[in-house]
């Protein structure tokens, strides 16, 4: 009977004691890793990251003489013209003009 009773007790450790514990080892190093990551996060965040990119962002893309704003003009296009480009960009694109399918009429719910 003591026999038994320590086969069942190895048993019980190498079934499920076991696999219990390295489930508990892999979940605490996997908090511990979380939260090493987000400290670094935070770190790297409070410090300002990283300089050079942040340098980059701060630069101004237009220099002080030059303004942001462009003036433009708009231009009328004749009858005539307005053909001739619809012609020319109908070389590089073909459109196809499909007809609107209306056989269902509309009822409105009250």
């Amino acid at each position: 009977m003591g026999g038994f009773l320590g086969f069942l007790f190895i048993l019980l450790l190498v079934v499920i004691l076991f696999p219990l514990a390295r489930i508990l080892i892999a979940a605490y190093n996997l908090r511990r890793r979380f939260n090493n990551a987000t400290k670094e996060f935070r770190g790297r965040r409070n410090s300002g990251g990283n300089t050079r990119a942040t340098a980059r962002q701060k630069e101004k893309i237009f220099t002080k003489d030059v303004g942001e704003y462009v003036a433009f003009e708009e231009i009328k296009v004749d009858e005539s013209e307005a053909s001739h480009r619809s012609a020319a960009a109908g070389a590089y694109r073909d459109i196809k003009v499909e007809s609107q399918i209306t056989d269902v009429e509309f009822e409105e719910l009250k």
